[in-house]
């Protein structure tokens, strides 16, 4: 499924009865995150109720991209323990992480195909499978985004850890 059925299929879950302008931003913003740079939100609000009668008002939309880090953290706690479940089940002397399976669709695909991983319940492989749908799906940008944070809130970790065994 590309980005574009997803982002398509969200559209169509903002516009159902009852989803507040809260809701639709928090399924929408990776979506409008990625295209801020292209179009202002005064845009991207009238594209929305012309396209998909979804109606976010743009002010909303520049209060949500003043507060990108909070959303960008939100998908982060998401995401950020599949990682952790990857790397318990990366054989010990490999060159990657899981994070660079978040990093790398290429990666994934190929754990996913195939299957160095020492996972005998599967787990491990439906956490990969899962991605593809979910991770995978959001704007690379936005992903981009995340992968920074995971990476120095990784580093933070690592950091104090060394810092307990002292």
């Amino acid at each position: 499924m590309g980005n574009e059925n997803i982002g398509q299929e969200l559209l169509k879950y903002a516009k159902e009865d009852g989803l507040t302008v809260r809701g639709a931003l928090l399924d929408l913003f990776p979506y409008i995150y990625a295209v801020s740079d292209r179009m202002s939100t005064r845009k991207v609000s009238e594209w929305l109720e012309q396209k998909h009668d979804v109606k976010i008002s743009y002010s909303a939309l520049a209060k949500a991209l003043q507060k990108a880090d909070g959303y960008i953290q939100e998908t982060v706690s998401k995401f950020y323990g599949d990682a952790a479940v990857l790397d318990y089940y990366i054989p010990s002397g490999m060159s990657y992480t899981g994070l660079d399976v978040l990093a790398s669709r290429s990666l994934c695909n190929f754990l996913r195909i195939e299957d160095p991983l020492h996972d005998s319940s599967g787990f491990a492989k439906d956490v990969l499978n899962g991605l593809e749908g979910s991770w995978f799906a959001l704007p690379e940008k936005y992903r981009d985004a995340c992968m920074v944070v995971m990476r120095e809130q990784h580093k933070q970790e690592r950091k104090q850890e060394n810092e307990e065994g002292d």
